[in-house]
């Protein structure tokens, strides 16, 4: 359990550290008080982490879908990584897909 909350807290610096990259390259970010920043670093943060879910979830065969519904219910975090883990061939490309599609979108709106 212990290196499950070690990988969740490296995922969560990870993601904080590419929407501090985000917000930097966007100029009209630029002046804003400290207590504004951080309210868009944090929408923005919701925003990722649900493009990012939902990108997941695309990568689920379809025979696992019931079982990673019974899984969500029991909001268990060690068993729900665990499920991507076993069922999603290449998280780990899938979550940089991801996060290279958000980045290009959101640069360009």
């Amino acid at each position: 359990m212990d290196n499950i909350k070690l990988d969740s807290l490296t995922v969560e610096a990870g993601i904080d550290w590419y929407i501090d990259q985000l917000v930097s390259k966007k100029d009209a970010f630029e002046g804003l008080d400290e207590d504004a920043l951080m309210e868009v670093k944090s929408d923005l943060k919701e925003r990722v982490e649900a493009y990012v879910n939902t990108t997941i979830l695309k990568y689920v065969p379809e025979n696992k879908i019931e079982e990673l519904e019974k899984i969500l219910d029991t909001n268990n975090q060690e068993e729900i990584h665990k499920f991507f883990q076993q069922n999603v061939s290449n998280l780990n490309e899938v979550v940089a897909l991801a996060l290279a599609n958000f980045k290009k979108s959101y640069l360009e709106s």
